[in-house]
């Protein structure tokens, strides 16, 4: 069967989400609870679209000509940053999250497609369903955090951008933490001025 790839697929954000992304970052690090969370790298930071697990080489395959298939074939989606949040809830945080705007459904509608995309490629239904977030860390196990310490204060950026791009990453897991390397990119088409910088309903990536 040869070696797997342990590999997901990800939205990438632009550096003009990003840069805000890490000062909350850096806030959360200067917080005296900080030792009980494991934060995100700042170049790891993505919204993941699906997480595969193990891939064979024949899936793998398979995954990387479907992420070339999106090159061009989806539209870019205008978001912001909206709340930190945490799963499965604030009251018992494991995961720290950056909330993503998605007033229209835009994000939810693109990943849905993905969703149904990645079906007819032989790859079943995703685990879990979309939830539009980065991940910014993750409590420690036997920590805990409280919430309202961890939220007080915490100064969430008015960015407003747009996301143009898809990444299927390999992922290998190290002492140091995750190390993710991309394999495809796909990014959005060019705008017509009759778009108005919106999505397009009914596209299938």
């Amino acid at each position: 069967m040869g070696e797997t790839t342990r590999a997901f697929v990800a939205l990438v954000l632009p550096p003009a989400a990003l840069d805000p992304a890490r000062a909350v970052l850096r806030e959360l690090r200067a917080r005296p609870w900080a030792d009980a969370v494991k934060c995100v790298p700042p170049g790891n930071l993505h919204a993941t679209l699906r997480f595969f697990g193990d891939l064979d080489p024949p899936a793998l395959a398979r995954a990387r000509a479907w992420a070339r298939s999106l090159d061009g074939a989806f539209a870019p989606v205008a978001s912001g940053w909206t709340e930190l949040g945490a799963f499965p809830s604030p009251r018992r945080p494991q995961v720290i999250w950056l909330g993503l705007a998605d007033p229209r459904g835009a994000l939810r509608a693109l990943a849905a497609r993905i969703d149904e995309g990645l079906r007819r490629e032989g790859f079943g239904r995703a685990d879990k369903p979309f939830a539009a977030h980065v991940t910014l860390g993750r409590v420690r196990r036997d920590r805990r955090v409280d919430w309202s310490a961890a939220s007080d204060r915490l100064t969430i950026p008015a960015a407003a951008f747009s996301i143009r791009t898809i990444v299927l990453f390999k992922s290998r897991l190290t002492p140091a933490g995750a190390e993710h390397t991309p394999l495809e990119t796909a990014t959005a088409r060019d705008q017509a001025p009759s778009d108005n910088g919106t999505e397009q309903e009914g596209e299938q990536p």
